[in-house]
């Protein structure tokens, strides 16, 4: 125990990190497809489209209108905000990082969707940018968690 406070490594504060990280982006992944699925059922994709298959992605994609597209970005700033915020306050330490690494693991997502098919161009934009207000709201949220466990 000694040793541990010498050099400065605190493994309850790691441990506290990491279930955090863990976490946060379990309930924010879990948030981002009931909130795509919901925003799915109030906007359902017009049916003369067919089905949605890899070759025909793209095709589909750019025939939406763009309140089909809403409930992905809304479910993506929701589930980065909501995964982040559970994240910093878990950890007690550090939200701003905290909300930033979460938002990161599901900004790769993003990224990843983006590229599997072609989206139109507001939304391959916009989409992504979307994580930095999240992350910030994130980080605001963890910080008035951490400070009413302090008083």
């Amino acid at each position: 125990m000694a040793d541990s406070a010498r050099s400065g490594f605190d493994s309850v504060a790691l441990g506290r990190s990491a279930l955090g990280l863990l976490m946060g982006v379990i309930i924010g992944g879990i948030l981002i497809s009931m909130t795509e699925l919901l925003g799915h059922r109030l906007f359902p994709l017009p049916s003369d489209l067919g089905p949605i298959t890899p070759e025909r992605c793209g095709d589909v994609l750019s025939k939406l209108r763009p309140i089909h597209l809403l409930p992905v970005g809304v479910a993506w700033f929701l589930g980065a905000s909501a995964g982040g915020a559970l994240a910093g306050a878990v950890a007690q330490r550090r939200p701003l990082l905290h909300s930033s690494i979460v938002a990161a693991v599901f900004l790769a997502g993003a990224i990843s969707t983006l590229k599997q098919c072609q989206h139109p161009a507001w939304f391959n934009i916009v989409g992504p940018l979307l994580f930095l207000p999240a992350t910030w709201l994130a980080s605001r949220m963890a910080n008035a968690a951490i400070e009413r466990n302090v008083r």
